[in-house]
């Protein structure tokens, strides 16, 4: 076990897949991530806030200015979350195959999006494609395509991010339950 504080104990076992991780390591590990996202999502806003009030012109160029950098921290830290998470699940004796939960529901529940208003969408996306500009100056600025309309996305958001978000939820109530006491399947208790 490495004597680094638990918040940075996933990064030196990063590619680690086995054995157990404590809550400490798994929690404090998750805060740091989060706290890296916001310092950077506070560079966003910062960069957007002109004369006393946000500019979304400004907003939308701040995000894809500081979006490099905010898929780089993600990338970098998705597989130590990845490892501390399986670890973890196996310290409450579960698989870490329970971390597909999330993305198999976000699949079934596109499908049942599409299934439920299939016609609806297609009609929508060819109505949306419609709307598009067709004058070159007008495409070759992203804010165009964004002031469109997109009600899509009311008919395919809450039937995914509902249950997406539950299958999350499920994997972190996991993660907070307390750990089986001594060895199990996985290996000897996490100090």
């Amino acid at each position: 076990m490495s004597k680094a504080p638990a918040m940075f104990r996933p990064f030196f076992r990063y590619a680690e897949f086995t054995g157990r991780s404590n809550r400490a390591e798994f929690w404090l590990f998750l805060l740091l991530m989060y706290l890296f996202l916001a310092v950077l999502a506070a560079f966003v806003i910062g960069s957007a806030y002109h004369n006393g009030r946000i500019d979304t012109d400004q907003a939308l160029f701040a995000y894809l200015r500081w979006s490099p950098l905010y898929s780089l921290i993600n990338l970098a830290m998705l597989v130590p979350y990845l490892a501390v998470a399986v670890r973890r699940l196996h310290d409450t004796g579960r698989s870490g195959w329970w971390l597909v939960m999330p993305v198999v529901v976000s699949m079934l529940a596109y499908g049942v999006a599409f299934a439920v208003n299939g016609p609806q969408i297609i009609s929508l996306m060819m109505n949306m494609v419609s709307q598009m500009p067709t004058d070159p100056a007008l495409m070759a600025n992203p804010l165009t395509i964004l002031k469109l309309e997109w009600p899509i996305f009311e008919l395919i958001l809450p039937w995914v991010v509902i249950p997406s978000g539950l299958a999350q939820i499920v994997i972190y109530v996991f993660c907070a339950l307390p750990g089986t006491p001594g060895p199990n399947r996985f290996g000897v208790s996490p100090t």
